[in-house]
């Protein structure tokens, strides 16, 4: 399936898996999740400036809470841009001489929805993923934003900002998986896709891939939450 303008390269042989990690979580447990079970399942770290792995860029998935729930915040790239145009992603580029990963990331998040760095606090880092299509590993980083933080579209590089609701991206019917094999090499791929949210724009690749990563943390969050809330009651 094609959203929009992109066109999704799927190798032959591609064959959609039956379930995610976080899909067996009912209707009235997913509407639940709050900002609690983010944090509960991402603790702070002690220090994120020190990284080990060689990376090259960075992005920043920021969940806030304006009082309906946690939300990730997403972009749709600008279609101008001669790279992704109108693609979904998270906020990041490319890290600058002299920049740490989390750095880079905070001053992209600022640079492209005007969010502001003292408004953010960062919880661990979801790991290094390695985009799809260029094998560029790139560092994503989780973080609180204030639910007063404003935010103001780069007219260069963004089309649009999103708030998608956690509860509607665990939802069975907005994602899937596929696995794809590469030279021999099996791979996992995940996509997200909700017309009331995000009209015929897609989320796959590297974006999906980190949306994934922090699904599968918050989900068993929730449920344990919710688990412990019944054996008190």
């Amino acid at each position: 399936m094609d959203y929009f303008h992109q066109s999704v390269p799927r190798p032959q042989g591609a064959r959609r898996l039956d379930s995610s990690p976080w899909q067996s979580l009912d209707d009235a447990q997913r509407a639940l999740v709050t900002i609690d079970d983010v944090e509960a399942a991402f603790p702070a770290a002690i220090d994120l400036h020190l990284v080990d792995d060689p990376v090259r860029a960075a992005v920043l998935a920021g969940v806030i809470d304006r009082g309906g729930g946690p939300a990730l915040l997403l972009i749709r790239r600008a279609l101008e841009l001669d790279r992704d145009p109108g693609l979904m992603a998270l906020p990041g580029g490319f890290i600058e001489a002299g920049e740490d990963p989390v750095t880079a990331a905070l001053r992209e998040a600022h640079e492209e929805i005007g969010l502001d760095p003292s408004l953010v606090r960062l919880r661990d880092g979801l790991g290094t993923f390695e985009r799809p299509r260029t094998g560029i590993p790139v560092a994503s980083y989780l973080g609180v934003v204030h639910p007063e933080a404003t935010f103001v579209a780069s007219v260069e590089e963004v089309h649009e900002i999103f708030e998608i609701p956690l509860a509607r991206l665990l939802a069975p019917h907005v994602s899937w998986q596929e696995e794809w094999t590469f030279d021999g090499a099996s791979r996992t791929m995940s996509f997200f896709a909700d017309e009331e949210l995000l009209g015929q724009n897609l989320i796959w690749g590297l974006t999906a891939a980190i949306i994934a990563r922090l699904l599968a943390g918050v989900a068993p969050a929730l449920a344990r939450r919710l688990q412990g809330e019944v054996n008190g009651a």
